[in-house]
């Protein structure tokens, strides 16, 4: 668990933030620690946030919007091994999840897991169908170019700054 004296002395917390630091601290019902990871997270407290992320889901573990928050918190320090398993548990708890479908679909195309990969393009189609990344990634898939979908990806990793 995050100390409460680091989020304290966060600095320049507006008033809203400052009250939902305090809310967290006196939480028991789960809604406030999403909150102080997009505090964190917005303050460039990457690696506070995933904590934030897994204490609260330790606590409250039916919060899926929180499970893709941490993939992608996981994918942005290069965790990749944990981002995908928390965005594969986001999908399972919620399978339309838009967030974790696409993070699971970059890191299987980058892990060459085919089958899984086809799947994914196969939800995301229906949940976003004018998404230009998917889309891109369908087309050098369905022509067999499954270097070239790594190599979209990698850029694509690297436009977010994924170590």
């Amino acid at each position: 668990m995050i100390s409460r004296d680091f989020l304290r002395g966060l600095s320049h917390l507006s008033k809203a933030e400052l009250a939902t630091v305090a809310r967290y601290e006196t939480d028991s019902n789960g809604a406030g620690f999403t909150a102080v990871a997009d505090i964190l997270r917005r303050r460039g407290h990457t690696i506070e946030a995933i904590v934030v992320l897994e204490d609260g889901l330790q606590r409250f573990p039916k919060v899926a919007s929180a499970r893709a928050s941490l993939a992608a918190d996981y994918l942005s320090e290069g965790m990749i091994p944990e981002a995908l398993r928390a965005a594969m548990a986001a999908i399972e708890q919620t399978p339309d999840n838009v967030l974790a479908n696409r993070l699971a679909l970059r890191m299987l195309v980058q892990s060459d897991r085919r089958e899984d990969v086809l799947l994914r393009l196969k939800v995301l189609e229906t949940l976003v169908p004018d998404d230009s990344l998917t889309s891109g990634i369908r087309k050098l898939v369905a022509a067999g170019d499954w270097a070239g979908a790594r190599k979209l990806v990698q850029n694509d990793f690297e436009r977010m700054g994924v170590p």
